[in-house]
């Protein structure tokens, strides 16, 4: 058996006159050992995430039911839509406004969009809301539907709410009877 003395000198002898052949095998033997040991040591930790994960699904999956719902064999899904009480309100106005003409504009009253909207519905939009728009903006269905329906959030009934959008006195006795065709109501 040889000593570590003998060891050393051997190694010395085979490096002589490549200085930095040693250096390169040293270089080289770590990293034949440090890198597989890391990665194995990211895997591990990538592994016991997935573990802590998958038993954490395993109790969401299977025990959280039991405790938050009634116990039934049965599922029921529904498809739940928001409940607007003016959307057709809304239709039957496009229709008699503006013949459902988003680029509509009457030139006489300075009304924009598929709903017909004015500057003094915007600035009342404004005050109650703070966004304001131009009437540029109302040639858009998205913009002049969303003034439409925050008009009519404020009447109690669709009637009232389709005179009010017209304006008042006797004449939204006529808009009214229009609306009411375009609803199908008697």
């Amino acid at each position: 058996m040889k000593t570590k003395e003998e060891i050393d000198r051997l190694i010395m002898e085979d490096y002589q006159g490549r200085p930095y052949a040693l250096l390169i095998a040293v270089i080289i033997g770590f990293l034949l050992i440090a890198v597989p040991s890391w990665i194995i040591w990211q895997f591990g930790l990538l592994i016991n995430r997935i573990k802590h994960l998958t038993l954490m699904l395993i109790l969401m999956i299977f025990i959280s039911p039991g405790i938050l719902a009634p116990e039934s064999h049965a599922v029921t899904l529904v498809e739940q839509s928001a409940i607007n009480p003016y959307i057709e309100l809304y239709q039957a106005t496009c229709v008699v406004e503006s013949n459902n003409n988003a680029s509509a504009i009457n030139y006489a009253e300075q009304a924009h969009g598929i709903v017909q909207i004015r500057q003094c519905k915007l600035n009342e939009y404004y005050r109650a809301t703070g966004i304001r728009y131009s009437l540029k903006d109302c040639h858009r269905e998205g913009v002049s539907k969303e003034i439409f329906m925050w008009h009519c959030m404020k009447y109690i009934d669709i009637e009232l709410s389709a005179r009010r959008w017209n304006g008042s006195g006797p004449l939204t006795d006529k808009y009214w009877m229009k609306i009411k065709k375009q609803l199908k109501i008697e």
